[in-house]
């Protein structure tokens, strides 16, 4: 395809990523309002003269950008720099920006990675919310227990080859996918227990 980032972005794309990839040294409010960029229809003049309208369009995007923090309940923490607050939280703002593109399509990068049990099981209630306000959510993580408890559909690779797809109840009793995560026949990966 050949698309640059923010060209992706423009087509409603939105992504987070395994390693949050945030501006650590301004405020979550901030960093949400980046997500803005494809809604804001002023330039850059308007910009750099403060036009009525560009002001308008930061009142918006700032009114936005808290949605998106009450959605991912950081709205209180909205003035603090990104550099001071936890892990957990930095990947809720990723979520916020990344939504703060009104994306059609949100894809994800290991959303569990690094977080704790409780704090996986709100991701999961998280993309199940993200989910209603339908958006679709392509995400890439290796929590199986995670993956068959959020997906409609799963697609399963091993050292990068297609080795099965289908629905969660299927994929959990598929041989091939059992023999490729557990490295033996028999069970399933549910009974296993596999995360």
């Amino acid at each position: 395809m050949g698309l640059k980032p923010h060209e992706i972005a423009m087509l409603g794309v939105g992504r987070t990523f395994q390693f949050t990839r945030l501006f650590e040294n301004v405020t979550v409010i901030e960093n949400v309002m980046a997500g803005q960029h494809r809604l804001m229809r002023s330039g850059i003049s308007s910009a750099i003269f403060r036009s009525s309208r560009h002001k308008r369009e930061e009142n918006e995007g700032f009114r936005a950008s808290l949605e998106k923090l009450s959605f991912v309940g950081l709205e209180s923490i909205a003035s603090e720099l990104v550099a001071n607050i936890p892990f957990g939280q930095k990947r809720l703002v990723e979520i916020a920006r990344a939504l703060a593109l009104e994306p059609d399509l949100l894809l994800m990068d290991e959303p569990v990675s690094g977080l704790s049990s409780k704090e996986a099981e709100q991701m999961l209630e998280m993309i199940r919310q993200i989910r209603n306000r339908n958006v679709s959510v392509l995400f890439v993580d290796h929590h199986m227990n995670f993956v068959m408890e959020i997906s409609d559909e799963i697609v399963v690779l091993d050292q990068g080859s297609k080795i099965a797809e289908g629905r969660p109840e299927d994929i959990q009793k598929e041989e091939t996918v059992v023999t490729a995560y557990l490295g033996r026949r028999g069970g399933s990966l549910a009974e296993n227990g596999k995360n």
